[in-house]
C-alpha cells in the first residue's frame, strides 16, 4: 500500500520513478498477476500526467486497495440486505485542508484522500497552512449539500436531503450513487475496473492456497499456474488516460446503514518532490 514510499528520498522524489519501476512495483506486489495488470494499466495510459510511473503505481494502489474493496463492500451490504449508498468525491480544491500539505501542492494532488472533510464540516473560511484561502462559491455550493446530506444521514439513516435525492446502492449492474466534481449529481458511479481486481484476488488467493498447502505436503514447490480461465480479455475502457488526481480511494461500507466514501490518495510534499 505505501510502495509509493520509495520515491519520497529520491533527488527527484516522483519525478525520478521510471518505466522499470512501474514494473518491478506490479511484479513485487502482484506475482503471476502483473502482465494482467499491466495490459489494463499500460503505462502509456500516463503520458499525460506529470510522472506516468508514479501516477500508474498510485492508480493500481488506490483501485486496488481502495476503490474496489469498497465495491465488494458495498455488494455484501446488499446481499445481507444492508441499506448502503456510495459517493464518488473528484473535486479539486482550492485550499490546502491541512497544515502538512502545502498551498502550492494542491493542484497536484487534486481530490486527494480526506480532501472531502472540510466540504462535510463546513469548514469553508481560513484554511490553507496560513489560513488564508477561502472555497470559492461553487465550493461552498458542495459543501452545504454534503453538510446537508450528512445531517440527514444521521438523523433519518438516509442521506438525501433537499434537493438531493441520493438513491441508495442496490446492485452492481446499476451503481447508483452521486459524484461530487464541480456540483453533487445522482448517478452512476464508476466501479467497472473491479471484476479486474475480482480476478487478481481469486489468482493470487488460489496461489496462496497452493503454496501453503505444497508446503504442508512436504513438497519442494513453492509457486503454482493459476488457472487460465480466471485471466479474462483485458478491457479497452478500464485504461484511461488519468489526470493527476484520477485515483479514487473509497473506504469500505461498513455493516449498518452507511454511506461509502470514494475520495483520494494522499501525495505528501515530500513524496512529490517538489520544490515548495
Amino acid at each position: 500500500m505505501f510502495a509509493l514510499g520509495q520515491f519520497a528520498t529520491a533527488p527527484g522524489g516522483a519525478a525520478s520513478a521510471t518505466a522499470q519501476d512501474y514494473k518491478t512495483f506490479l511484479t513485487d506486489n502482484f506475482g503471476s498477476a502483473a502482465s494482467l495488470i499491466e495490459k489494463y494499466y499500460p503505462l502509456s495510459a500516463f503520458n499525460a500526467t506529470p510522472f506516468p510511473a508514479f501516477f500508474a503505481i498510485e492508480k493500481v494502489l488506490t483501485d486496488a486497495t481502495y476503490l474496489c474493496s469498497s465495491y465488494r463492500g458495498l455488494n455484501r451490504a446488499v446481499e445481507k440486505g444492508i441499506p448502503v449508498w456510495t459517493y464518488l468525491f473528484s473535486h479539486d480544491p482550492v485550499c490546502s485542508w491541512f497544515p502538512g500539505l502545502p498551498q502550492k501542492a494542491v493542484p497536484l494532488v487534486g481530490a486527494t484522500h480526506s480532501a472531502e472533510i472540510p466540504f462535510v464540516f463546513g469548514n469553508t473560511v481560513g484554511l490553507g497552512p496560513n489560513g488564508t484561502c477561502n472555497f470559492t462559491e461553487q465550493e461552498r455550493a458542495i459543501s452545504a449539500t454534503m453538510v446537508s446530506a450528512w445531517t440527514a444521514m444521521a438523523a433519518n439513516r438516509d442521506p438525501s436531503s433537499g434537493d438531493l435525492q441520493w438513491l441508495a446502492y442496490t446492485d452492481s449492474s446499476k451503481s447508483l450513487g452521486i459524484n461530487i466534481v464541480n456540483a453533487t449529481t445522482p448517478g452512476y458511479v464508476n466501479y467497472t475496473v473491479c471484476p479486474l481486481w475480482d480476478t487478481v484476488n481469486e489468482m493470487l488467493v488460489s496461489l496462496s492456497n497452493s503454496t501453503m498447502s505444497n508446503s504442508t505436503s512436504g513438497s519442494n514447490a513453492t509457486t503454482t499456474s493459476p488457472n487460465p480461465s480466471l485471466s479474462p480479455t483485458p478491457n479497452p475502457s478500464v485504461s484511461m488516460s488519468p489526470s493527476p488526481s484520477v485515483s479514487t480511494r473509497p473506504s469500505a461500507a461498513a455493516a449498518s446503514p452507511v454511506i461509502n466514501t470514494a475520495s483520494w490518495i494522499v501525495l505528501v510534499a515530500s513524496l512529490i518532490g517538489y520544490s515548495l
